[in-house]
């Protein structure tokens, strides 16, 4: 049976500086592995952890993506009966960086053209029902 002192408190006080709690949060960051870390990766490739489910895997796939099963790759996700790399529900896959750097770069022209175009239709919009719009990229304002 185990004796508490009538003395002293059963719960400690849990008001902690926030310096204390951020400092205690970083040492149990650095303690704690990263489960998504993959070691010895391919340079030239982008990796990223997706929903081993087959219509995700399969869109994946038709965007340029493959399971990865490089033996030599570490990651908490190799299992010794299996070439691929899974952690729960998540399979591990690849592209050429080259390949995603192209179409991030892609996706970003198409976001600023969608929202010069955007604004251009809000200007003429407000102008033709009689409004003065403040426009940032002309200066003189």
């Amino acid at each position: 049976m185990v004796e508490v002192a009538k003395d002293k408190p059963i719960v400690q006080s849990v008001d902690k500086s926030k310096e204390e709690l951020v400092r205690q949060a970083n040492d149990y960051l650095e303690r704690e592995p990263d489960i998504f870390e993959i070691k010895g990766g391919d340079p030239n490739k982008h990796y990223v952890w997706i929903q081993n489910r087959k219509e995700r895997v399969e869109m994946k796939k038709i965007k340029g993506y493959e399971i990865v099963s490089d033996p030599k790759l570490k990651t908490l996700g190799r299992k010794a009966e299996s070439t691929q790399h899974e952690l729960g529900d998540l399979v591990l896959m690849s592209i050429p960086k080259e390949l995603r750097d192209k179409r991030v770069a892609e996706m970003a022209q198409m976001s600023k053209s969608r929202r010069e175009r955007t604004r251009a239709e809000f200007i003429d919009e407000a102008r033709r029902s009689g409004l003065k719009p403040f426009d940032e990229s002309k200066e003189g304002r």
